[in-house]
């Protein structure tokens, strides 16, 4: 596995961690399932969320001007455009989006 897969992994696996089981550890979350939102829709909103918010950062951390500006080449350029691919799912990330 080179850098650019390892990178993707990891931000994979933070993205991928919320489940039934541990979705109450957020306090919005858990008012959201006790007024009736359904579990699995709250675990699929904050996944989606924690994507966005992933993609946006690789996006604005691995732009053009700030590589270049910093001499940063190799692993993380272009980084953001491979993210779905990276999906452990193997579905690039089209549960998040459904």
């Amino acid at each position: 596995m080179d850098d650019r897969e390892r990178i993707i992994a990891g931000l994979w696996s933070h993205i991928r961690e919320l489940n039934a089981e541990n979705i109450r550890n957020f306090p919005a979350a858990a008012r959201a399932i006790d007024a009736g939102a359904h579990t699995d829709d709250v675990v699929l909103a904050m996944t989606a969320a924690a994507y966005e918010a992933t993609f946006q950062t690789l996006l604005v951390l691995t732009s053009e001007e700030d590589l270049d500006e910093l001499g940063a080449t190799g692993a993380v350029h272009g980084l953001h455009e491979d993210l779905l691919s990276g999906d452990p799912t193997g579905n690039e990330g089209s549960d998040l989006f459904r």
